[in-house]
């Protein structure tokens, strides 16, 4: 009988674990991913998702704030699409930072609850109390992209190359040191080979003396402190319509980008974007990238310009079908607009959200009317959302941190 309980209780145990595994597994899947990947698998699988055990700030710590719209000379019947905008906007910050399960929530007509689990209040205050930053600005020829990618590589392979001999010298005896010292010749110039990736682009003299203007001892040790000392064209993708850089090598280019010679040879005139997340770079391949721009720096329009945008599905025409986002410009809206497409017709303007391009639509013609659509979105959900951060960037009013806890 003591036997036959005993493995009675044996099994129920057994089960128990076992069903404790299947419950918890989804939760660990999850919890054990960060930042752009982990955004990437809750969106590729919302099932999953949605059995995840979430984190709050009980279990992880962190910071709860109230933010409530500054409702001075608003209408009533705006604050309620003014809560949803601002809703929207705190919501890609959040994902930015890859944060683990923020519960984000509107509270009455005219605040929202932030509750950011694992984040100190200095940081959380800065995520969703800045100023959100909507503008349409025009990507920089493909000359222009190549002209300063293969300045960036011809200056790190240079670094690469001085701080290798100086260690082969260094390492000799310093009768050899000194023999070796006045034969040493300066670096030669380092040629783009024609299996990069940006194929066909040879240094130019103008590119070496501006490389040579910025060169200095320190970013020569910083240099060797990029994996490999790999120049920047070896992790551009170019497929298709686009330029991506790997999800495994995003951080690496971005430590490339930071460094302060780096940033003196890009010309003031234009400045390097990345797009809101990550994607698979064809529809028949496995590899997730995110899109790399480089765009003119100045704007040519901000959110100001827009008074409406909204999501529907387009009737007839090539793009029968297809989700889309229509926008409507006021005041001088429209008569900038028309100005701005007609002079880049066959370019592609970029609309940046907090420095982020969201989508990059090509101008097919001269806009007159003050109206405009979006195409090439997924579904209505992404059309919805898109129109939601449009329509963020012609916010009346500000929100006001009234209430921030630990």
């Amino acid at each position: 009988m003591n036997k036959k309980t005993f493995g009675l209780r044996e099994m129920i145990i057994l089960a128990i674990l076992l069903l404790s595994c299947y419950t918890i597994w989804p939760s660990i899947q999850i919890h054990s991913k960060f930042g752009e990947e982990k955004k990437t698998f809750l969106k590729e699988n919302p099932k999953l998702a949605a059995k995840s055990i979430n984190f709050g700030l009980d279990l992880a710590g962190g910071t709860s704030i109230t933010l409530e719209i500054d409702k001075t000379g608003l209408k009533d019947d705006d604050i309620s699409d003014i809560q949803q905008q601002s809703l929207e906007i705190v919501r890609n910050r959040v994902d930015q930072y890859g944060l683990s399960e923020p519960q984000i929530a509107p509270s009455g007509n005219s605040r929202i609850i932030v509750e950011l689990a694992g984040v100190d209040d200095s940081t959380a205050k800065e995520l969703v109390g800045s100023t959100a930053k909507l503008e349409f600005k025009i990507l920089a020829e493909a000359e222009k992209f190549s002209q300063v990618v293969t300045l960036i590589d011809n200056y790190l392979s240079r670094q690469t190359t001085d701080a290798a001999e100086e260690k082969a010298v260094a390492s000799k005896d310093s009768t050899a040191v000194s023999d070796t010292t006045a034969a040493v010749a300066p670096a030669a110039e380092v040629a783009v080979s024609d299996e990069d990736l940006l194929k066909g682009i040879a240094p130019t003299t103008a590119t070496t003396k501006a490389a040579d203007s910025v060169k200095d001892t320190t970013n020569k040790v910083i240099a060797t402190n990029i994996p490999d000392a790999t120049p920047l064209s070896s992790y551009y993708l170019s497929f298709g319509n686009g330029g991506f850089i790997g999800q495994d090598n995003i951080e690496k280019v971005k430590q490339i980008l930071a460094l302060e010679t780096v940033q003196k040879l890009i010309p003031r005139d234009v400045v390097f974007a990345w797009g809101s997340g990550l994607e698979k770079i064809s529809k028949d391949s496995n590899i997730k990238a995110k899109r790399f721009y480089l765009l003119k720096r100045r704007a040519e329009m901000n959110g100001e310009d827009i008074s409406d945008a909204r999501p529907y599905r387009v009737g007839d025409g090539t793009n029968a079908g297809e989700v889309a986002v229509s926008l409507k410009f006021s005041g001088v809206g429209p008569k900038k607009f028309s100005a701005v497409t007609a002079a880049n017709v066959g370019k592609q303007m970029a609309i940046v959200l907090d420095d982020q391009v969201i989508s990059a639509p090509v101008i097919r013609d001269r806009i007159p009317n003050g109206e405009a659509q979006i195409t090439g979105l997924d579904d209505m959900a992404e059309a919805n959302r898109l129109a939601v951060v449009l329509r963020a960037g012609a916010l009346k009013a500000p929100m006001n941190i009234i209430e921030s806890r630990n």
